[in-house]
């Protein structure tokens, strides 16, 4: 998974260890030997791919993705946006990629603190918005929260019925923008405005199954 998923998870991680299981310890064995593991790892790696590769490592894997744009057509609801920021200047085209973390960021936050106690209802929501608000989202990044569904849906009071129409919805979503970008990539078409409106539908498409799962959720 992307690395900015990692901090993500283990919020909640640490919140279900602390308060869970009737414990209300904010500050524990356990809290303390996550915290302590989280941070050996991952300080721990940095350093041996640093000293191997230097700034290039440093850079590829982490602070390039701050100011990552990808200009091809994709999913994201960003993508047209970045297609036009080529025209802004280099400073507040930076300062607009960086602003498009803060959505998930904040969601991130918001379901570690509300759900922390049904971890895989969290990392699901958590990888939801995540790949959703990203600003470049291809269709090889839903593996990483269709994988979890099995692990949530047991926890659904949902007929099979209403899972089938999100699951069509969703298909309908990625339907539209495959669309234009089919007239865009193979008939050479002027749909940019379009492929933006699929995008903004596409995401309201995944907001709106995210509302309807939580509302559906069996959170204890």
């Amino acid at each position: 998974a992307e690395w900015p998923l990692r901090p993500g998870y283990s919020l909640p991680i640490y919140l279900h260890f602390a308060y869970s299981n009737s414990q209300n310890k904010f500050l524990s064995f356990k809290t303390l030997t996550f915290v302590l593991s989280f941070a050996f790892l991952q300080v721990g790696f940095l350093c041996i791919f640093y000293y191997q590769y230097g700034w290039t490592f440093l850079y590829e894997s982490y602070l390039y993705h701050f100011i990552r744009s990808d200009t091809r057509h994709n999913f994201s609801p960003y993508f047209y946006l970045l297609y036009l920021q080529r025209y802004m200047p280099q400073s507040v085209s930076y300062l607009f990629k960086f602003l498009c973390f803060i959505p998930q960021a904040l969601l991130s936050l918001i379901f570690s603190l509300k759900f922390y106690q049904n971890l895989e209802l969290c990392f699901f929501m958590q990888t939801v918005v995540f790949v959703s608000f990203n600003k470049v989202s291809t269709s090889q990044y839903f593996v990483w929260y269709l994988w979890l569904i099995p692990g949530v849906f047991p926890k659904l009071t949902i007929s099979w019925r209403q899972g089938l129409g999100l699951f069509l919805m969703w298909l309908a979503g990625q339907a539209l923008w495959l669309f234009t970008g089919y007239m865009i990539e193979f008939q050479a078409k002027n749909y940019f405005l379009m492929m933006h409106f699929s995008s903004l539908s596409f995401l309201l498409i995944n907001v709106l199954n995210a509302c309807i799962l939580i509302k559906k959720a069996d959170i204890k």
